[in-house]
């Protein structure tokens, strides 16, 4: 596949989960069923649902009537709610699935992790990752491949950072950070680059597309730019579909790209990540080489 092809499909790939998002932003019409919403302020409404858009639910109570209520003023809600449920209960139901909107498969976008919000993160067993929210805008994470639980062996360690920035809510926002680290008991003489990297997210935290730019420094020099494409799109309450895309433009404009497909889905404490992995580009010769992704999430701290 050359890489004019490759890019036109990677491309109608995230236009079709635009052109979903914008469809259901027109509105959700959902079976009339009783749900119970926490707002930020602890109040709670019970009531019908009459429509879901990305931005408002429309409930109809039996004491105040129709009440529409803003997405973003929302703790949290119960589509499963029955009557006499305790109001602890109802919170305790809400939270139980848990989304992490400011990462893909493993690159970023340009929302950020809540303030006392966290997760650990593995990958293929062997990669471990801790992130955690310091503010709404600022979040920081350390990750290990222990590798020294092998006789020893070298491992490597890494910290990073993330500033975010809503520059239109739940339409445009912006990310950028460091990313750092070393590698432990290493006896040779070896520099480990430092990352520099800025995302752009269009869309809302459950659909969007992400752009961003990834520049290693190393020795005084940055090395070539890594480019991600990447794109999300909820088809279920619990599921989304994902990708991630990589492109390397070396100085002699040799083309090396990585594709990321497959799905998020999310169950009681923990989210699962899940799809294949294809390189593609001209070293590859004519064969396709697909293999698995494993990953998961696990929530930490609110």
């Amino acid at each position: 596949m050359n890489l004019k092809n490759y890019l036109v499909i990677s491309l109608s790939v995230l236009m079709f989960f635009s052109f979903n998002n914008f469809v259901n932003a027109q509105g959700k019409k959902h079976i009339k069923k009783t749900i119970a919403i926490t707002t930020n302020d602890g109040n709670i409404f019970i009531g019908k649902l009459l429509k879901e858009t990305n931005k408002i639910i429309r409930i109809k109570t039996k004491s105040a009537g129709n009440i529409t209520i803003k997405k973003n003023n929302i703790r949290s809600i119960d589509f499963n709610y029955t009557q006499g449920s305790s109001i602890k209960n109802e919170i305790k139901t809400t939270n139980k699935y848990k989304d992490y909107p400011s990462r893909y498969f493993l690159g970023t976008s340009g929302y950020n992790l809540k303030k006392g919000e966290g997760y650990y993160a593995n990958t293929w067993v062997f990669i471990n990752e801790l992130n955690y929210g310091i503010t709404d805008y600022f979040s920081a994470g350390v990750g290990v491949v222990p590798l020294f639980l092998f006789a020893g062996t070298p491992s490597p360690v890494w910290l990073k950072t993330k500033f975010s920035y809503p520059v239109l809510k739940d339409k445009l926002n912006v990310s950028g950070g460091i990313m750092a680290g070393a590698v432990i008991g290493l006896d040779i003489d070896f520099t480990v680059p430092t990352f520099f990297y800025a995302a752009a997210t269009v869309g809302n935290r459950n659909n969007n597309i992400t752009l961003s730019f990834n520049y290693g420094y190393v020795e005084g020099e940055f090395s070539p730019g890594l480019y991600t494409l990447s794109g999300k799109y909820k088809v279920s309450r619990r599921t989304f579909l994902m990708t991630d895309n990589y492109f390397i433009l070396d100085n002699e404009t040799d083309f090396t790209s990585l594709s990321m497909f497959g799905a998020r889905t999310m169950f009681k404490g923990l989210t699962l990540d899940y799809g294949a992995i294809l390189p593609i580009g001209e070293f590859i010769d004519s064969d396709i080489y697909i293999y698995p992704y494993l990953g998961i999430k696990i929530g930490l701290g609110k």
